[in-house]
C-alpha cells in the first residue's frame, strides 16, 4: 500500500481524481494505479445492474483481473441472476461486505466459503450505491488484498465509493452491456413480454387490455405472474429488471 502524509490527503487526491474521470481509461488508469496503490487490492470489477430480492442483474461492467469463473458459478440460469451471501448482505445494509478467508468462515455457508476458495480470492469488500428508487445500484467488488481486509479499508471504501459511483456512470457510457444470460427462455411467456414492453410505455391496465384485446382483469393476472416470476416489487422494477436480463427492448421500437 502506498504511504502517504495522512489519510486525509489520499481520501481527498481519490475524491479530486475520481471526479474529474470522463471516461473509461481515465477510470481504468485511476484504478490501476492510485487507488490499487492506496487500497492494497489485486483485483477488482465494477459495474451497475439491477437489484432484487432473488439476486443482481448485471447490466455493464469493467473487469480488472477479477475471474469471470466465479461469477458464472454463482449464476442462477433461469433469471440471469448473480448471488451470493455477501451481495444479499449489502442489498440489505447497503454498507460495505467484508470477508477474510479462515477469519470469517464460520459466518457464511461451506459451500460458498468452497467456491470462494476456489478462485482463491482470499478476502473481499464490496460496496456500491443503490438508486432513489431501490431498483438499481453500481457495485464495486476488491479482493485480494495485500493486508487482512478491516476498518482501515472499510473507512477509506465507504468514503470514495460514491463519487466512484458518477465517475463509473461516465466511464460505462462506452461499454457494451453485459451479456445476457438466461437458460430458460419461458421465465415469462410472450403474452407477458408483450405487456412488459407496454408497462414500459407506461399504459394502464386498461389501455393495455385494450389493445392487447384482453380483459382488463386478465392483464391484471398476467402482471401479478410477472411480478412474481421476476422476483420484483412493483411495475417499474418488473420493467427495469426484465430489461436487464434482455427479455424486453431497452429503445422505444415497440413495434419492431
Amino acid at each position: 500500500m502506498i504511504m502517504y502524509s495522512s489519510k486525509q490527503d489520499i481520501t481527498i487526491n481519490l475524491i479530486h481524481s475520481f471526479a474529474a474521470v470522463e471516461n473509461e481509461a481515465q477510470f481504468s488508469k485511476l484504478v490501476e494505479g492510485t487507488l490499487k496503490e492506496a487500497l492494497g487490492f489485486e483485483i477488482m470489477v465494477a459495474g451497475v445492474g439491477g437489484t432484487s430480492s432473488r439476486g443482481n442483474c448485471i447490466h455493464k461492467l469493467i473487469n480488472f483481473d477479477y475471474p469471470y469463473g466465479y461469477f458464472r458459478e454463482i449464476l442462477n440460469p433461469v433469471d440471469g441472476t448473480v448471488d451470493s451471501p455477501l451481495m444479499k448482505e449489502w442489498r440489505e445494509t447497503q454498507e460495505p461486505v467484508v470477508f477474510q478467508s479462515g477469519r470469517d468462515d464460520d459466518k457464511y455457508p461451506a459451500d460458498w466459503i468452497a467456491l470462494f476458495n476456489k478462485h482463491n480470492l482470499r478476502n473481499k469488500i464490496g460496496h456500491g450505491v443503490l438508486d432513489v428508487s431501490g431498483i438499481s445500484s453500481s457495485f464495486f467488488i476488491f479482493s485480494r488484498f495485500t493486508e487482512e481486509v478491516g476498518q482501515k479499508q472499510i473507512e477509506l471504501i465507504k468514503v470514495i465509493v460514491p463519487m466512484m459511483h458518477i465517475a463509473l456512470l461516465r466511464a460505462l457510457k462506452g461499454i457494451e452491456a453485459w451479456p445476457t444470460i438466461i437458460k430458460d427462455k419461458k421465465l415469462v411467456s410472450g403474452r407477458q413480454i408483450e405487456i412488459l414492453q407496454w408497462m414500459k410505455e407506461g399504459k394502464s391496465n386498461w389501455e393495455i387490455a385494450n389493445i392487447l384485446q384482453l380483459t382488463e382483469s386478465n392483464v391484471k393476472y398476467h402482471i401479478d405472474q410477472i411480478l412474481e416470476k421476476l422476483g420484483a416489487s412493483n411495475r417499474i422494477n418488473a420493467v427495469i429488471k426484465a430489461q436487464y436480463m434482455g427479455l424486453i427492448k431497452n429503445d422505444n421500437s415497440i413495434n419492431n
